[in-house]
């Protein structure tokens, strides 16, 4: 059974109602919405660039330790997203590939 709420529009609510009412999750407990919309707000609130420390591009395997351990810190102090530092690892493993490669090409 679908929703009995209307959109804004209008319209009907397009979401399949909870088992035994007459309204989805959302609308079946008013304010939920705003609930958890203000917790991925909050979640969202501690990551601010401006904070964190410029460091140059990595060229060398020493250069990225660095990077690693000052993105380590700030993602303990709240300073960086956990989702940019997993991108900063991923990045840095191929980083690292690179590096290795270039060793074998060059002995």
């Amino acid at each position: 059974m679908q929703c009995e709420s209307k959109k804004r529009d209008g319209g009907r609510c397009g979401v399949r109602a909870r088992v035994g009412m007459e309204h989805c999750a959302m609308h079946g407990e008013p304010g939920r919405a705003a609930v958890l919309g203000s917790k991925g707000g909050r979640r969202r609130a501690l990551y601010r660039p401006e904070n964190l420390l410029n460091l140059e591009a990595p060229k060398t395997a020493a250069d990225l330790k660095a990077l690693f351990a000052q993105s380590i810190l700030e993602i303990r102090t709240g300073q960086l997203d956990p989702r940019s530092a997993n991108a900063i690892a991923y990045l840095g493993a191929g980083f690292l590939r690179h590096l290795r490669c270039q060793k074998l090409r060059v002995d």
